[in-house]
């Protein structure tokens, strides 16, 4: 059946007005604006076909090669597989492992049984029973920082989310959530209500706070938030919603240029506090935690330097990815640009005068992470091209990162795909411990059927939500208007534009032809057909599931 068509032409009219007559409610990311609406070098690959390749390469230990197998399966009870953080390097590590697990699971693949071993098994293996929290590395019980810290707990609660969670899952979960908000109240100076984290990293076997002396970690505060409020939500302990609020507000109390960044936690400050906004009904600057996301931070900022990448590289643009803006002037990374994009889409759900800016930087991001690949680029610009041009015939093993040139070399080719290993005798720059996280673009980017305009699942890692009706958002790049297909599915539905807070169709089945007018976008949520609407406050619901969260008050 031939999908019909819904014209949308009033976007452009009904948008344009509301951006004019009061741009100070439009939120501003000059990161963003910089880059190319319409990227001029633009593939996307098949992300979900990616990650399936990588995650049954990785796994597979009847690989004959050099450099693999890459897994090495345990001998012994209680330890843990050995997936090295570089091919054919030393290993484990938590953020490498856990990641696979969430990868994994996120394009619906069954961990608890993955070639011929249940990976699901062998997490306890990385929780410190000491310490009381997961690990990064399950031998060691030295603190080193808030993000290494963190991060393993992080994906360990996402893989409760992506699955059923036994009783004695459960009770780790909440153990874990106890321990860092017990780390809160430790670092919550006598007399005040705002935890301080101003310090490297944690200590659970001294329960106290470590300075190295060197740098600071002050988005550990994030990392934390997003931990206690996925808690809340699970849970709804009230204790675990507070620690949530204070460390939002340690991080808003920091100086306009003071940005806290370090290496990638902030990102989960950032959809923390907008989901108290729209959830609990804060009132967080998110905007601000937002920017500092992007804008690479100067002197005074914990990590100067560090942000989101806007310049392009020779004929081939590094625009979206993360990393340093200041390291050979441009240094990329794959794990923290996959992160950087499943913490911050679902931003565009919970707050919809975010989707142009979301809509134009996953645009750029789903298409220059290509390069982390080596088919994706020239011989001459990456190190290990002779290994992947034999042993890596689909491509789905990353480097570790791009630089803008190779180090040493300002002339040299550019992007160029390396890491940090084989200048510190490793035997490769592939990188597991980035590429074990491609299964967040898998559960985001979808293909329409216009080349440039991509269909944005908010809801895929959008996790410990709520219900929720099937949200997508589509960004027309180019300067004319297009139409694209959206489906529906069977039965009858209506369709609700979160962007224009009203429903904009109705009585619909199978696919349907939307108009999207030129760089607009659109959020677009499937609902039931002629459902029951209550608008509570500034929420607006259908059959009892928000819909769109700032319906009385939009701006």
């Amino acid at each position: 059946m031939k999908p019909i068509r819904i014209l949308l032409t009033l976007f452009a009219s009904v948008i344009a007005p509301a951006v004019n007559s009061s741009p100070q409610n439009v939120p501003y990311v000059p990161q963003i604006m910089a880059m190319p609406a319409d990227p001029g070098t633009f593939r996307v690959r098949n992300w979900r076909s990616v990650t399936v390749r990588y995650l049954n390469t990785i796994f597979n230990d009847r690989l004959n090669s050099p450099l693999l197998p890459a897994v090495r399966w345990p001998t012994a009870p209680g330890n843990a597989p050995f997936l090295p953080s570089y091919l054919g390097g030393n290993g484990p590590e938590a953020i490498n492992y856990l990641a696979a697990i969430v990868s994994g699971r996120l394009v619906g693949l069954h961990m608890s049984h993955f070639q011929g071993h249940n990976l699901i098994s062998y997490m306890p293996l990385y929780l410190n029973n000491k310490a009381g929290v997961f690990a990064n590395n399950p031998n060691s019980d030295v603190p080193t920082s808030f993000w290494y810290e963190l991060l393993p707990n992080i994906l360990a609660f996402q893989i409760y989310a992506l699955g059923s969670v036994t009783r004695t899952q459960t009770a780790v979960q909440r153990r874990v959530a106890d321990q860092w908000c017990r780390a809160c109240q430790i670092l919550t100076p006598v007399g005040k209500h705002t935890p301080n984290f101003n310090y490297t990293g944690f200590d659970f076997a001294t329960m106290t706070p470590k300075y190295n002396g060197k740098w600071r970690e002050p988005d550990g505060a994030a990392g934390v938030a997003w931990l206690e409020y996925m808690a809340w939500m699970r849970y709804h302990q009230v204790k675990y919603l507070n620690c949530a609020i204070g460390c939002i507000q340690f991080l808003e109390t920091r100086p306009p240029n003071a940005n806290p960044l370090y290496e990638m936690l902030l990102p989960y400050g950032a959809i923390t506090a907008a989901r108290l906004n729209a959830e609990v009904g804060t009132h967080f600057n998110v905007l601000r935690l937002v920017n500092w996301c992007f804008t690479p931070g100067d002197a005074g900022g914990a990590r100067p330097g560090w942000g989101v990448l806007t310049e392009p590289a020779g004929k081939m643009s590094m625009a979206g990815l993360v990393g340093s803006s200041t390291d050979t002037h441009g240094y990329a990374f794959t794990m923290n640009t996959f992160e950087w994009a499943g913490a911050l889409t679902p931003l565009a759900r919970y707050d919809s005068s975010y989707a142009s800016l979301v809509g134009r930087w996953i645009l750029n991001l789903a298409s220059n992470a290509r390069l982390f690949y080596s088919k994706s680029l020239p011989s001459a610009n990456q190190d290990c091209y002779a290994w992947c041009s034999h042993y890596d015939p689909h491509s789905v093993l990353p480097y570790e990162g791009l630089r803008l040139h190779p180090r040493g070399n300002s002339n040299g080719p550019s992007p160029f795909g390396t890491g940090d290993a084989l200048g510190g005798g490793g035997p490769s720059n592939l990188c597991l411990y980035g590429g074990s996280h491609v299964g967040i673009l898998a559960a985001i980017v979808h293909r329409t059927n216009v080349r440039k305009i991509l269909r944005l699942n908010l809801l895929g890692t959008d996790y410990y939500r709520g219900k929720a009706y099937p949200t997508s958002l589509y960004f027309n790049p180019y300067t004319v208007a297009k139409w694209v297909t959206v489906v529906v599915g069977d039965g009858r539905h209506s369709l609700y534009n979160t962007v224009l807070h009203r429903f904009v169709a109705r009585d619909l089945r199978g696919s349907v032809k939307v108009r999207l007018q030129p760089q607009q976008a659109i959020v677009l949520v499937t609902t039931p057909n002629n459902g029951h609407v209550k608008v509570t406050g500034r929420r607006l619901t259908v059959n009892g599931v928000v819909v769109d969260w700032r319906y009385a008050n939009p701006s």
